[in-house]
């Protein structure tokens, strides 16, 4: 079962940061399914190595565009993903080392972050990024 429904309201009308945003709700969902059906570390492991390399991709697509545009918030909102890199990263080291094992928390950390992220701090660029004729 889906922990993240892909749908209208997280869509911000560019295609190419919504697909990108859609395949991270997907490796949420697939990590939250895996946690499910109590799939092997490795698999786990796997899924967050994938997530993470993802999500840098993702948010290299957005800073490119930042410093292409001279967005205002550009400082503000590569710290927000640094940190999330940074959490994501630390727990996966934790995971491996086994002293953290995938939660009912971080799920619901990943699900709320990334939501949120979208509905707040990226809803502030689109205007900017379709101005400038990115679709």
């Amino acid at each position: 079962m889906a922990l993240i429904t892909w749908n209208e309201d997280l869509m911000l009308g560019i295609h190419e940061i919504d697909m990108q945003h859609k395949r991270i709700v997907d490796m949420i969902n697939k990590l939250h399914d895996s946690a499910g059906l109590s799939a092997d570390d490795n698999v786990v492991n796997e899924i967050l190595t994938e997530m993470l390399d993802y999500t840098q991709t993702h948010f290299t697509t957005e800073e490119k565009y930042f410093t292409e545009f001279n967005y205002a918030e550009t400082d503000s909102h590569k710290e927000s993903h640094d940190s999330f890199i940074e959490k994501i990263t630390d727990f996966q080291q934790d995971f491996k080392d086994g002293k953290e094992a995938l939660s009912s928390e971080m799920m619901q950390f990943l699900t709320q972050w990334l939501i949120g992220h979208i509905k707040g701090s990226d809803k502030q660029y689109v205007e900017l990024f379709l101005e400038r004729g990115v679709k």
